[in-house]
């Protein structure tokens, strides 16, 4: 956390014109995922970027969008793996929700899930079900 400190500080020093513009936090191999987890923890969003760079946000958010595909799936599967008639589909949001997921992540995940041929609707759109 000094490290962001710090680079907060000689951030506002050069606003003011005092000093040079400084240079992101540099963090150890084995600490950057706990870095990264506290930068996205204070900083949501865009925010992070001002530590990490652009292209580390947009591998971060490629990794989340697969991470929430890769939990819809599971999801699906093993909630229907009982019933022909598939998992409905607040039961798998509500389930995602609970494990940290937005439910417009779920959302989106559902619908990319089902362009692509992963998963389909069976009695009505909104009961969903693992493709084999």
């Amino acid at each position: 956390f000094g490290k962001i400190l710090d680079f907060l500080r000689v951030k506002h020093l050069n606003s003011l014109g005092l000093c040079g513009e400084p240079s992101r936090p540099s963090v150890c191999e084995h600490k950057r995922d706990m870095f990264e987890t506290v930068v996205r923890y204070y900083f949501p969003g865009e925010s992070s970027t001002l530590f990490m760079g652009i292209e580390s946000n947009v591998l971060m958010n490629e990794a989340r969008k697969n991470s929430v595909y890769d939990a819809t799936l599971v999801t699906i599967r093993n909630l229907g793996s009982h019933t022909d008639t598939g998992v409905y589909i607040n039961t798998i949001v509500a389930d995602l929700v609970s494990q940290g997921y937005a439910e417009v992540e779920v959302r989106n995940a559902v619908s990319y899930l089902a362009n692509e041929g992963n998963i389909y609707s069976t009695i009505d759109e909104n009961h969903l079900q693992f493709a084999e």
